[in-house]
């Protein structure tokens, strides 16, 4: 079995269950590649447990498994390179009741649509084409990743 530097057992036991190793494994891969930066203003640290049962699943559309986040530690990230934040509009890839929710944009990157899950397989080519991943790059640099 290969090594993972993100994923535990209990991930993978997860990506077995929803069909999203190759997935996760691919992710892994240009995630160990690329340096994220983003603002942040705090670091939570804690124990989260999934729960397919949980009656919170009710109040979201399309959702799998509900986290629950038992937080031990909550550190105050230095605000000095941390912009202001203000929220205009929600994301159009958060599912609503009144839509169809749109495949997410990493999703339709030519280089994934062999490991996506099975629900997923073909969804690209129906909504709006497979692209490479400099133009996923560029979207989201103009803000619609």
């Amino acid at each position: 079995m290969i090594m993972s530097r993100l994923y535990g057992d209990n991930h993978r036991a997860l990506q077995e269950q929803f069909d999203s190793r190759r997935l996760a494994d691919a992710i892994e891969k240009v995630a160990m590649e690329t340096e994220v930066v983003g603002p942040h203003r705090l670091r939570l640290q804690g124990e989260a447990t999934l729960h397919d049962d949980d009656p919170a699943m009710d109040l979201y559309k399309e959702a799998d498994l509900i986290v629950r986040v038992k937080v031990s530690e909550i550190f105050v990230n230095c605000p000095r390179y941390v912009h202001k934040y203000q929220k205009v509009d929600p994301s159009r890839y958060v599912p609503r009741t009144e839509c169809a929710t749109p495949l997410a944009g990493w999703k339709h990157i030519d280089m994934i649509q062999e490991v996506l899950p099975a629900r997923d397989q073909g969804r690209a080519e129906q909504e709006g084409g497979i692209i490479t991943q400099e133009e996923w790059y560029g979207k989201v640099a103009q803000g619609d990743g």
